[in-house]
C-alpha cells in the first residue's frame, strides 16, 4: 500500500469517525423533535421575564473612542502581545505624542 492511498484511508476514517461523533446528539434527519428531546430543552431554556431584559448600561461608543485616543497618545496599546510591551516601552522617546498633548 503506497503512502496516498495509506493518507486517504486514514483521512476518511477519520471524517467517518467525527462525522458519527458529531451527529450523535442531534434529533433524526427530519428536523423534528422527539418527546424526549423536547422536554430537555424546555427544562434547559433558561425562564424568560420582564426583569431578564437587558439594560444599558456601560459606556458609549464615542467615549470608547476617546479613551482609545488617549491610550494611543500615551503609548499605552500593547506592541507585542507575546511580551506584553507597550509602544511607550518600545519607543520610549516618541511618548506622549506632541500632537495628543
Amino acid at each position: 500500500m503506497n503512502r496516498l492511498s495509506f493518507a486517504t484511508l486514514l483521512g476518511a476514517a477519520l471524517l467517518a469517525s467525527a462525522t458519527a461523533a458529531s451527529a450523535a446528539g442531534f434529533p433524526v434527519a427530519s428536523g423534528e423533535f422527539s418527546s424526549v428531546d423536547m422536554a430537555a430543552a424546555n427544562a434547559s431554556a433558561p425562564a424568560r421575564t420582564a426583569s431578564a431584559t437587558p439594560k444599558a448600561e456601560g459606556r458609549t461608543r464615542a467615549e470608547v473612542m476617546a479613551e482609545l485616543e488617549a491610550a494611543r497618545c500615551r503609548g499605552e496599546l500593547l506592541f507585542d502581545g507575546e511580551t506584553g510591551r507597550t509602544y511607550k516601552d518600545v519607543f520610549p522617546g516618541r511618548y506622549p505624542l506632541p500632537e495628543c498633548r
